[in-house]
């Protein structure tokens, strides 16, 4: 439901198709928060709710026992996109341990902290594209991380071929 001008808050409802597999949101003016009934959509492999009004704390993005929960019910992630919202606290570190996840895009953001050095195992099989503000807070693992310093890059550095997936 990309570009379609929703505004307002995301349905909970949202959370009870469970054989979703991709959720697109994005280019709406959404707000509020994402529904932690989100974390139902057990299929789920491409999330993009970039370019809305999100704003406060992910729901998955606290250091706590719901993040082992997200993780567990987001297995098949491959995308997501939580760029050009105001999302604030910690940058979601399960993230890292999502074997198929290959996107991670998260600039515009207010998000914090580091990257995981999880995103940088070698035998997790995770791929990680990590596009950040330059002014972003968020750090990327101090150690040797191909993955992470190949694949990381300044949203406003990007050549034009990858801009238009921003």
């Amino acid at each position: 439901i990309d570009s379609n001008h929703f505004i307002g808050s995301v349905p909970s409802e949202l959370g009870n198709l469970s054989r979703l597999v991709e959720l697109s949101l994005s280019h709406n003016a959404f707000n509020g928060t994402l529904d932690t009934e989100l974390s139902r959509l057990t299929n789920l492999e491409v999330l993009r709710v970039n370019n809305n009004d999100f704003t406060s704390p992910l729901p998955f993005g606290q250091h706590n026992q719901s993040n082992v929960e997200w993780k567990d019910r987001w297995r098949f992630l491959e995308e997501i996109n939580l760029s050009n919202n105001n999302f604030t606290g910690p940058f979601p570190h399960f993230l890292g341990k999502l074997r198929y996840l290959v996107s991670t895009f998260v600039h515009n953001t207010q998000l914090t902290g580091s990257i995981p050095q999880s995103f940088c195992e070698p035998d997790k099989n995770v791929r990680a594209v990590i596009i950040l503000d330059c002014n972003n807070t968020t750090r990327v693992p101090a150690r040797n991380c191909k993955c992470c310093e190949n694949l990381t890059f300044c949203a406003d550095k990007l050549p034009p071929s990858l801009q238009e997936l921003v």
